[in-house]
């Protein structure tokens, strides 16, 4: 008997729900729903509409099932270093900004605190202005109140898998996009994310 499962592929520019069905040797793949994405300016900065993508990723579902499909499960992915922010009541504060606002300057100050071959040595990620670890950077050093209210943050497939299932977790590769995971030790870098001003506590 075939097992089916829906993965949903989020990119840049558009987002897919495959079905795939898997008979124990050969997996055959169908897209079920197909739809655009875009980052949305507002005020001088760049966000995702994550909602949107979240009711995409239920409209994937829904043409799955009246295709008469029963799923095993449903599986996302998008892009790393992007995030949303979550208060101590489990909802998101306010929308999930948009890697494509970073330019030098936020990784010029970090690295007045921490050099980028050390959080290289401990991260084995490439410093990219976007990347997870400056952004959060960003918000501490403008004063952002979300950054202090936050009690979780989740990657974005995470935020989705957050959104279907009510369950926080962090998927391990999604993690090290942040340039927070230490390959070292195999967890978050509290040590590294204290130096720098940010909250240890919301990984």
């Amino acid at each position: 008997m075939k097992k089916k499962y829906l993965a949903m592929d989020f990119g840049a520019s558009t987002g897919r729900g495959i079905l795939g069905s898997f008979d124990g040797e050969k997996l055959v793949m169908d897209e079920v729903h197909r739809f655009s994405n875009y980052f949305v300016p507002v005020n001088g900065k760049f966000y995702w509409d994550i909602f949107r993508l979240y009711h995409e990723t239920e409209n994937s579902v829904q043409k799955a099932v009246l295709q008469g499909n029963k799923m095993v499960s449903v599986g996302v992915d998008t892009w790393g270093t992007d995030y949303g922010l979550l208060g101590t009541d489990g909802q998101l504060l306010g929308n999930c900004r948009c890697m494509r606002n970073a330019d030098s300057t936020y990784q010029d100050l970090v690295e007045q605190e921490v050099s980028l071959k050390e959080i290289f040595s401990r991260t084995g990620i490439q410093a990219i202005y976007g990347n997870t670890i400056f952004q959060l950077f960003e918000r501490k050093y403008c004063k952002d109140p979300a950054i202090k209210e936050a009690s979780d943050m989740l990657m974005l497939p995470d935020l989705l898998g957050y959104f279907l299932t009510g369950e926080k977790a962090n998927e391990y590769t999604m993690a090290t996009t942040s340039m927070m995971y230490n390959q070292n030790i195999r967890d978050w870098d509290r040590e590294l994310m204290g130096r720098i001003g940010l909250p240890k506590d919301i990984c």
